[in-house]
């Protein structure tokens, strides 16, 4: 068992958990995360009239904020986390139950055997899984790393299981190579392949909206994608999408994905071995495309195009009047780069539209199979594409480019004005400078101090005034005499 150094407050060896259907002693503990401990156990099992002791799995919910009273069992949860607590548990119960109805409809997803509460806490049991992960498998194979054809076998099947979780609204946030683990085969059928930890499995109502009172957040570096970074708020397949591809790439180079953070915009296919076939590596590609409008929408077209197409599709061309390159192109363009354009149609219509119009033509007709577009074509057309991006992408820079310039300048300007502006008006009511023509000094200083009015018509007509005055006065004075 592992130590208490390296995983606090979780269960001693030989503790006795009492559960609904049986007792279960603790053996060993499988792991920690943020939310809960998973623990190997061995329960008695009563068969008719047989018994004997079988090993579990017993996922207990146990937040990292948590410690453990002085029994060692009962969890003791913060006074300012109580709230918190108890609706993430409320959470955890729910989405026990309801992975215990959805693994009976895929044999691909884990059992649960039951759940129940006990230590403050609550619990749900899981069939034991001792094949190890395909991370263990990929390690152990001869190459490091898994043929295309041994990748498919064990990922589709999982795929089948990703697609029985969405169609019921769940989506399991956290498929990665840890996370599948080989189930033992029965009766000398071969080992199967089983998605487990259900920890950031989250439920949606039929508005895609979580069900769940606190949110899941988490990711795993490699197999999340950028968009899991920040708050899930709707229901979103093609999360689960990506960590799919992710893992398939795992499978195939036997490397951690890059982190998406660090991906670049178009994901580069150079990684995928060479040996690979161009239909699992586009189908890898679409499903790793960084930008999620990019990406492949859901987990049933991603099996298609792993799998290939079901079946010889045929398509009636005119061979005089048809272009049968455009057809071709117009094919390849959605199959290459297919979820570029939500808009875009169904490549079914496409294959109608190019019937009718063939009909429509000359007598003179041909089969046309849609596999007979070579390799060369489909990558010269992908690069086209992608200059087409580029381009675009460079426009708009040089256009924010211009425009930043353009603002500039325009605001240097105003700037230079305002300044401008402001010295005119500290200088209008102070004395003129004196420059080197003095009469050019003279007539601003009259013209900014003593108005040309003033200095002539007003002054002659008080002068005028003054003996008028004078007389008025003697005259006032001899008529009192």
């Amino acid at each position: 068992m592992e130590t208490k150094k390296q995983y606090n407050y979780v269960l001693s060896q030989g503790f006795v958990l009492r559960g609904g259907k049986r007792d279960y002693v603790v053996e060993q503990v499988l792991g920690k995360g943020g939310f809960g401990v998973t623990y190997k156990v061995i329960g008695h099992v009563d068969v008719d009239n047989i018994d004997f002791d079988a090993p579990f799995a017993v996922k207990e919910y146990f937040p990292d904020i948590c410690s453990r009273e002085a029994d060692n069992a009962t969890i003791k949860v913060p006074e300012t986390k109580q709230r918190d607590v108890a609706e993430g548990l409320k959470d955890f119960v729910n989405e026990a139950r309801r992975l215990q109805e959805t693994c009976k409809l895929n044999h691909n997803i884990v059992n649960v055997n039951e759940v129940f509460e006990a230590n403050g806490t609550a619990y749900y049991v899981l069939e034991y899984l001792g094949g190890g992960d395909l991370r263990k498998r990929v390690k152990e194979s001869p190459d490091k790393a898994l043929t295309e054809q041994q990748m498919l076998e064990l990922m589709l099947p999982v795929g089948k299981a990703v697609q029985c979780l969405h169609e019921n609204h769940i989506l399991h946030l956290d498929i990665k190579p840890d996370n599948i683990v080989m189930r033992k085969g029965r009766k000398g059928a071969p080992d199967e392949p089983v998605l487990i930890d259900f920890g950031l499995a989250t439920h949606f109502n039929n508005s895609g909206v979580p069900t769940s009172m606190t949110p899941s957040q988490g990711i795993s570096a490699g197999y999340s994608p950028i968009e899991q970074y920040s708050l899930l708020r709707q229901f979103e397949p093609r999360l689960d999408v990506y960590a799919f591809s992710a893992t398939c790439l795992y499978l195939l180079t036997g490397k951690d994905p890059a982190e998406a953070l660090s991906m670049p915009a178009f994901f580069d296919d150079s990684i995928i071995p060479s040996n690979v076939s161009e239909r699992v590596r586009q189908a890898i590609k679409h499903g790793m495309s960084k930008e999620k409008d990019f990406r492949t929408p859901t987990i049933k077209k991603l099996l298609e195009e792993l799998q290939g197409e079901k079946g010889e599709e045929t398509i009636l061309i005119n061979v005089q009047s048809a272009n049968v390159v455009d057809a071709n192109k117009t094919i390849e363009s959605h199959r290459k780069y297919p979820y570029a354009d939500n808009n875009l149609k169904d490549e079914k219509s496409d294959h109608r539209s190019m019937q009718n119009q063939s009909r429509a033509g000359k007598s003179n007709k041909k089969v046309v199979k849609k596999n007979s577009i070579k390799a060369s074509k489909v990558k010269l057309l992908h690069q086209e594409m992608m200059l087409a991006l580029d381009h675009k992408a460079t426009n708009k820079t040089l256009k924010l480019w211009a425009i930043s310039l353009i603002l500039s300048i325009v605001g240097f300007f105003l700037l230079m004005y305002a300044v401008a502006k402001i010295g005119g008006c500290e200088n209008s009511g102070s004395e003129p400078s004196r420059g080197s023509d003095s009469t050019a000094y003279e007539e601003q200083w009259q013209q900014q101090s003593v108005p040309a009015s003033y200095a002539s018509e007003e002054y002659e007509q008080a002068a005028e005034a003054e003996p008028a005055i004078e007389y008025q006065y003697s005259e006032e004075k001899t008529a009192a005499e």
